[in-house]
């Protein structure tokens, strides 16, 4: 199998349909709660959309304690593990 080349053909149409399914969705919102509460639930908000491609999600320090806390403690940072 040592320098063995192997082709893959992805195709698009269906991954994209994965990637923006109802179940992906599910799970990222799923997450996204997760390290919303990790980082203090407070002053925190979970955003979800469908871009062209696939779903999103995102968490945000939408209050002003909470974008203070966030820039001078990190907490959403830790609470996703970086």
């Amino acid at each position: 199998m040592t320098g063995e080349i192997i082709a893959v053909k992805i195709n698009s149409q269906a991954a994209r349909s994965i990637l923006k399914s109802d179940a992906v969705k599910a799970d990222l919102l799923a997450r996204a709660e997760r390290i919303k509460k990790r980082a203090g639930d407070t002053g925190y908000a979970v955003d979800a959309r469908n871009s062209p491609n696939r779903s999103r999600v995102e968490v945000a320090a939408v209050t002003r304690a909470a974008i203070t806390r966030e820039s001078q403690q990190g907490p959403l940072r830790r609470a996703v593990g970086g």
